[in-house]
């Protein structure tokens, strides 16, 4: 176990002694003990800095994954009306996966064969 110099035979300690201030070993730690990182101005700023570059990045996983849907979209109606098929409605292949949309397209572009 570590042993701990007694505040009053440290020379931080005597100059606090000498200035007339006495305070335990415990409230000159508390002093000096960092606060914690959330509760600072910095901490807080690091944090929301952290936050908005998360909400951008799902912002742009949204947008290529909506791009890839759309390009899917496309050439699925493209490829129904090569066929003389009616185009499925664009809000029913919405909710299809990107998975299922290439499924349909596959399926869609082995009938052209």
């Amino acid at each position: 176990m570590i042993q701990l110099t007694p505040l009053d035979k440290t020379v931080a300690g005597q100059e606090l002694i000498h200035m007339g201030i006495d305070m335990t070993l415990k409230e000159v730690q508390k002093i000096i003990q960092p606060a914690p990182v959330d509760k600072t101005v910095f901490g807080k700023e690091l944090i929301q800095m952290g936050i908005d570059e998360g909400i951008l990045k799902g912002i742009e996983k949204d947008i290529r994954k909506g791009r890839t849907e759309r390009e899917l979209i496309g050439k699925i109606h493209a490829t129904q009306r090569f066929l003389n098929r009616r185009p499925t409605p664009k809000k029913k292949l919405l909710a299809q996966s990107p998975k299922e949309l290439r499924a349909i397209l596959k399926q869609l572009e082995a009938m052209l064969n």
